[in-house]
């Protein structure tokens, strides 16, 4: 007769199943705290070494940017191919050093050069992260998997504005990179030793022995680009972010010019009224793409097309909306919105993409998020803005931001309706990926999408 385990050996079992996952959303909330732990510095970093405006501006973006925009495809391409827990602690090490050394910055070129250190590191830091997640999780529970992941994005900007700006004031901008930057350091040597390095496509069915080598970049692309899913579900994510980078950037402006407020007034309240919602939205979303996806695999794209159609009406409301209680109560639903579309997404980009191409599929989606939302988002609601600012009066002053965020909000709406034509292919593209990871490098050639319309044909 079977003997049932012991309850404290299943809660162990349990718990060391997902121990992986705990280390890597520690990596990734330092990820996020090294990253945006600057902005919330400004202020004191121009004041003592007298840069301007433009100059910072060149510190925070442009040289981070540029940086980690050229890494990434390298980067992505050595993913599939290396062992990604000792890269991953590379990255760390790197941009937890190069955090720290920012203290240490006497002028504006000094400064440019350890910021590209952070941005190199960093390059490195959330791609393995993503491969690891997919690779120690199913299909059918990865969108949870990605839920707690990225909700550390969340998290990271809490601490990053709230916990920097408080040690700012206790000991000062050089000392609070130090002391952020090293306490990061300190997850280098428990991800090395206690995280293993999983099977690649293990738990997507793929048998020991059965997948196949990494292949050239240019084959990767060509193989993605054939899978329309993964075509739709990249369109779709850099379209939305235009969107979601232009309300990041904007809605703290928005606010103080709507409600009269102060910059850290209006931080904290953009803070507490979007930040929070949307690790509801992250949760739901992956909880709700993982149960829907057992009924239909196409789900993990609808779930998040119908949250941004969902967004996009409530964002215009939120910005209309007549006094301060009613922005807040509107604004949690684009707020959770925002949030759910990112785990599903992001699973049904590994899905399609497949274990041997997930580096190079995730490094294309973050370049793309990059350059189209990134790049274009802040600035195009700027110039929305600058547009429509005659309708600004002195008692209306941010008229002309509300007429700006609203038309951005529209493309939300079309980001949700490629994510929706994602949808259809997502089951023959998984089929497809599946194909592929277990064939040579000049194995036989996957199955490719046929169109919604037609009808399957038997193999």
């Amino acid at each position: 007769m079977q003997v049932e385990p012991a309850p404290a050996a299943t809660r162990t079992k349990h718990l060391m199943v997902h121990y992986p996952l705990f280390v890597l959303s520690l990596v990734n909330l330092f990820y996020y705290v090294d990253r945006y732990v600057i902005y919330i510095l400004v202020e004191p970093i121009r004041l003592e070494l007298d840069l301007s405006d433009g100059q910072m501006g060149v510190i925070t973006g442009v040289a981070f940017a540029i940086t980690y925009t050229l890494l990434a495809m390298p980067i992505g391409m050595l993913t599939d191919r290396v062992n990604r827990v000792r890269l991953l602690t590379i990255a760390l090490t790197v941009w937890c050093l190069f955090t720290s050394f920012c203290g240490m910055a006497r002028n504006y070129w000094q400064f440019i050069f350890l910021r590209i250190g952070v941005a190199a590191g960093e390059a490195g830091g959330s791609i393995p992260g993503q491969t690891l997640v997919s690779d120690h999780y199913p299909p059918e529970s990865r969108g949870r998997a990605f839920s707690v992941f990225l909700s550390m994005s969340h998290i990271g900007k809490i601490l990053a504005f709230a916990g920097a700006g408080f040690l700012n004031e206790l000991i000062g901008w050089r000392w609070t990179f130090a002391v952020v930057g090293m306490i990061g350091l300190a997850l280098a040597p428990i991800l090395l030793f206690t995280v293993r390095e999983p099977r690649r496509g293990a738990m997507d069915g793929v048998g020991t022995g059965q997948l196949g080598a990494a292949i050239p970049a240019m084959r990767a692309f060509k193989e993605l680009w054939q899978r329309r899913s993964y075509v739709f579900l990249v369109a779709g994510y850099a379209t939305t972010g235009i969107a979601a980078y232009s309300m990041l950037s904007w809605l703290p402006a928005f606010f103080m010019r709507r409600f009269d407020m102060e910059t850290g007034e209006a931080g904290l309240f953009v803070s507490i009224a979007t930040v929070v919602p949307s690790l509801l939205g992250l949760l739901l979303g992956g909880i709700l793409s993982d149960k829907l996806y057992k009924i239909d695999p196409s789900w993990v794209a609808r779930v998040p097309a119908i949250a941004l159609l969902i967004a996009c009406p409530a964002l215009v409301l939120q910005v209309y909306a007549p006094s301060l209680t009613a922005t807040v109560l509107v604004g949690i639903i684009p707020a959770i919105a925002a949030g759910m579309y990112g785990p599903p997404l992001v699973s049904a980009i590994h899905m399609t993409a497949g274990a041997r191409m997930r580096g190079t599929a995730s490094a294309i989606l973050l370049m793309a998020l990059l350059f189209v939302g990134q790049g274009i988002g802040p600035a195009l609601s700027g110039y929305l803005s600058d547009v429509f600012s005659a309708h600004n009066m002195v008692d209306t002053p941010y008229m002309s931001l509300r007429y700006s965020l609203a038309w951005v909000s529209v493309l939300y709406v079309v980001g949700g309706l490629l994510l929706l034509l994602a949808g259809p292919y997502i089951s023959r593209d998984t089929e497809t990926a599946k194909l592929f990871d277990g064939s040579s490098p000049s194995g036989r050639k996957p199955i490719p999408s046929p169109s919604p319309l037609e009808p399957r044909k038997p193999h």
